[in-house]
């Protein structure tokens, strides 16, 4: 076999066990613009007034972001990793319509962080799920292969979800790698509890009457996701 046959298969080879749900290619999340613009503050903050009564300051611009695209309905941001973006859920299009589409509604592989229509966009839902790519390049919902490192699990435990109406505060509960049923269609809340126990590679205590908020985004093994379960210990008018 020549050099030049060798590096065509070995390429064609990569390709194809990095395909699995967006690990194909070093693809920006720039591809859709700097979804940084849209933010005044790195993370949430807590002031005090006259009161001595703590009040959350949202870091989002909803008014600039909601211009480019209304279906931006909240923001997520997990400390010491890259996920820190927009979340949307389609409205006229299919539930994985952000799959392969950015902010600006264009095509793009790497898509955006996103719900399904089954999910309602207050988080009121017991279990609700957020997807996201596992991007080669570490963007979008890539950075969730970190906690499966026990010190990083140990050493991080609090995400932030944004609205325009609040600030919810999660518990990271649990990492885990798992087959790539459709959740919210085949468990109660109960029996995922129970599941997310079983399955966890990484878990910590937590109340099991929280709401549920998991973010999914696939492993490396075929038909495998690698989710990271968090639970709602706050939300901050």
């Amino acid at each position: 076999m020549t050099d030049k046959r060798k590096k065509i298969v070995a390429a064609f080879l990569l390709i194809t066990a990095v395909g699995c749900f967006g690990i194909m290619g070093s693809i920006l999340v720039s591809d859709g613009g700097n979804v940084g613009q849209y933010k005044t503050e790195k993370q949430p903050t807590k002031t005090t007034n006259k009161n001595k009564k703590k009040k959350w300051r949202n870091p989002i611009n909803w008014e600039k972001i909601q211009r480019v695209n209304p279906e931006v309905y909240a923001w997520i941001k997990v400390p010491d990793t890259v996920i820190d973006y927009p979340v949307l859920q389609s409205k006229n299009h299919d539930d994985d319509y952000y799959l392969h589409h950015n902010l600006q509604k264009k095509y793009s592989f790497a898509g955006c962080i996103y719900s399904r229509k089954d999910n309602a966009m207050d988080f009121s839902d017991d279990i609700t799920v957020l997807y996201g790519h596992n991007m080669i390049n570490g963007s979008m919902f890539a950075g969730i292969k970190k906690f499966s490192d026990e010190d990083f699990f140990e050493a991080h435990k609090t995400i932030y979800v944004y609205t325009t109406e609040a600030v919810y505060e999660y518990t990271i509960w649990a990492y885990c790698v798992t087959d790539d049923k459709d959740i919210l269609s085949s468990y109660t809340k109960e029996s995922y509890y129970n599941a997310i126990k079983k399955e966890a590679e990484q878990i910590r205590k937590v109340n099991s009457n929280s709401q549920i908020l998991t973010l999914s985004t696939c492993g490396t093994a075929s038909r495998t996701r690698r989710l990271l379960h968090c639970v709602l210990v706050g939300k901050h008018d």
